[in-house]
């Protein structure tokens, strides 16, 4: 079978990236009988491989988040080639859409089925497509959207449910809020196993020697400073460890940019706090950090601290990552994470410091998942990751031709 990789909207960031990343592994693991060629489909300005091709993705991520305010990126192909060059070689098409529809370039290559697609493709698209919804957040905390903002994921995801034979949701939560909000849709919708990014490479702690840090002597949180992402917890848990442990060398890590273009006032207030609290001189703020430096952070912490209130696939990318490398991951109770059965996990009560401190302290004692079994596990959870995307597949082409 020869399968689309459609790029489109995912190429731009690296969680983007991270979920292409996931659906190739699914795909490498399709039932023997079904041998896959995968051709990846990339937007861009001048579709020529013997020339760096930027464009700016200003207006795409505007179109992800719905917002005025998204933040200024420029799209490389290299950069995508690079993230998933281990695993595997595959054919790449780099065009321009105003120029060369999508539907052409599909048929000219024989697709059998093209995914994901962030946006809609319409009901006559002659592919059979598998669409993509991410989470609701506009529904469940629409305090943090603009009524524009909530009327465009409205538009964006009725449309996609509307005109899509299948489509694929991170988690089952997800899937839940779909019959919730859209109990008349006509998509299949399959949520895809829970598969951490598993990673076995050593990533010597003196990538970041920058920070002075110490192998097991900090904690780490790996977000971004957005007021759902509840740092203001985490820094009162951790004070209220160092009350406990006044001569503790253990410090907090925060990576990720100062900044929450939601409430341009939310990180003064975190600043505030970590006065009144009077750790600044404990925590660490890193301000972006490149991937290798935020995996040597993460292999040599005492655990990753995940405070989150929501996220759309259970633990959000950083715990995916954690688990991976066999991790210890202190994390917050809310129903999506519960979906993560894998790794050396303590729950905590969502927004509760005094029980996040109490789990920060029981984690230093609980023993790490050995490598074996968690390779043991990769195994297992990418083929059933396979069979989840067999299914959509199989209920797309289904679709179209119905």
């Amino acid at each position: 079978m020869k399968v689309g990789i459609n790029t489109a909207f995912f190429q731009n960031w690296g969680g983007g990236i991270d979920f292409l990343s996931l659906v190739l592994r699914g795909l490498k693991n399709l039932p023997n009988e079904m041998p896959v060629e995968i051709v990846f489909f990339v937007p861009i300005e001048k579709p020529n491989m013997l020339q760096l091709s930027w464009v700016q993705a200003k207006s795409i991520l505007k179109k992800i988040l719905g917002r005025k305010h998204a933040q200024m990126k420029w799209f490389d192909p290299k950069v995508l080639q690079n993230a998933l060059a281990d695993t595997g070689s595959y054919k790449w098409i780099l065009y321009n859409p105003k120029k060369e529809p999508l539907e052409s370039l599909c048929l000219k290559e024989e697709i059998e089925v093209l995914l994901p697609c962030f946006e809609s493709l319409g009901s006559q698209f002659p592919i059979p497509w598998v669409g993509y919804i991410f989470d609701f957040q506009h529904e469940l905390m629409p305090e943090l959207f603009t009524a524009k903002e909530i009327e465009h994921r409205r538009k964006l995801f009725g449309t996609t449910l509307q005109d899509a034979p299948a489509v694929m949701v991170n988690s089952i939560e997800v899937r839940k809020h779909i019959s919730q909000f859209y109990p008349t849709h006509k998509s299949q919708v399959g949520s895809l196993t829970f598969c951490p990014f598993y990673d076995f490479n050593a990533y010597p702690l003196a990538l970041t020697n920058s920070f002075l840090l110490e192998p097991s002597q900090y904690f780490l949180v790996c977000n971004q400073f957005w007021k759902h992402k509840d740092h203001a917890s985490v820094f009162k848990a951790y004070a209220r460890f160092l009350n406990k442990h006044p001569n503790s060398t253990v410090k907090l890590v925060c990576t990720g940019l100062f900044s929450d273009y939601r409430d341009i006032h939310y990180t003064q207030f975190l600043k505030d706090l970590l006065a009144e609290l009077k750790i600044e001189d404990k925590v660490v703020l890193t301000g972006y950090v490149s991937k290798a430096e935020q995996k040597a952070m993460m292999k040599n912490a005492i655990a990753l601290v995940q405070p989150t209130l929501f996220e759309g696939g259970p633990g959000g990318g950083s715990v995916y990552e954690a688990i991976g490398m066999g991790v210890k991951v202190v994390l917050s109770d809310i129903e999506i994470n519960k979906e993560i059965d894998c790794g050396s996990i303590l729950f905590f009560k969502q927004g509760n410091p005094a029980d996040l401190a109490q789990k920060m302290e029981e984690i230093q004692f609980q023993l790490s998942v050995e490598a074996a079994q968690i390779g043991s596990d990769q195994l297992k959870r990418e083929k059933l990751l396979g069979i989840d995307l067999y299914q959509l597949i199989l209920a797309a082409q289904k679709g179209v031709s119905s």
